[in-house]
């Protein structure tokens, strides 16, 4: 284990734990995470929030189960262009391109992939667009699973207010290398202590022929997103009973 691996391990184990505490965190469906050391595969997530919380969090869960395979998330290139790009190649981010993505897991190492990309950052909707991307990896890097993790309680514990006012997004987003349309920004200086709730599904595999055209394709992205949507609503609704049992 290289160094930097070990450090950011025991980080993550100072993460889990202070998340366990102040968001009540908790993971469902654990028998469904495969063994890292095994396999490596493409985790698939919705995504809601602008920090990033959620791939910290999923992040937090996938080291605990050891780092024998590199865990790499794709983000938009402008993350890492920008200011904070060091400490997003730190974290092991990488640009979310389609080759590059399949060189790392040729290479054995795991991709976690939030196929509604920035248009989930907007908290407009439950779930956003899923862009088909993902799948096309698939074609690149054959005989991979994908498994599908959902979340709840992101946009409770960081609620935002949206703009799309010309000026403040540029005053806002231009100096940070972003090039989003518009500006979200959190109504509290920091998250809430509310709960969070993640669930990870049963892992889905496709072959080479249920990708061989866009219908497919369609179909079988359509599959996926309808299998975290599941899970969302599963963590919605353990939540909302962890909640109504708690003092």
């Amino acid at each position: 284990m290289e160094t930097a691996d070990f450090i950011k391990m025991e980080a993550f184990k100072i993460f889990n734990k202070f998340s366990e505490l102040y968001f009540q965190f908790e993971v469902l469906g654990t028998q469904n995470l495969p063994d890292l050391a095994q396999q490596n595969h493409l985790f698939v997530m919705n995504h809601t929030a602008f920090f990033g919380l959620d791939g910290y969090l999923l992040a937090g869960v996938l080291s605990s189960r050891g780092i024998n395979r590199p865990i790499r998330t794709m983000v938009w290139k402008h993350f890492l262009e920008g200011p904070m790009g060091k400490w997003f190649k730190a974290m092991g981010c990488i640009e979310a391109n389609l080759d590059l993505a399949a060189e790392h897991m040729m290479d054995g190492e795991n991709v976690v992939i939030m196929p509604e990309g920035t248009d989930a950052t907007d908290v407009r909707n439950r779930i956003n667009t899923f862009h088909t991307g993902y799948l096309r990896l698939l074609k690149k890097v054959p005989h991979i699973s994908i498994v599908p993790i959902g979340f709840y309680g992101i946009d409770e514990a960081i609620p935002w207010w949206l703009t799309t006012n010309r000026y403040i997004v540029k005053k806002m987003m231009e100096p940070l290398n972003i090039g989003l349309d518009f500006y979200i920004f959190p109504k509290f200086p920091v998250p809430r202590p509310t709960k969070i709730v993640l669930a990870i599904g049963e892992p889905i595999s496709f072959k080479p022929e249920d990708l061989d055209t866009e219908e497919k394709i369609r179909e079988c992205n359509a599959r996926v997103k309808q299998a975290i949507s599941n899970l969302v609503d599963a963590c919605e609704h353990h939540r909302e009973q962890a909640i109504s049992r708690s003092v």
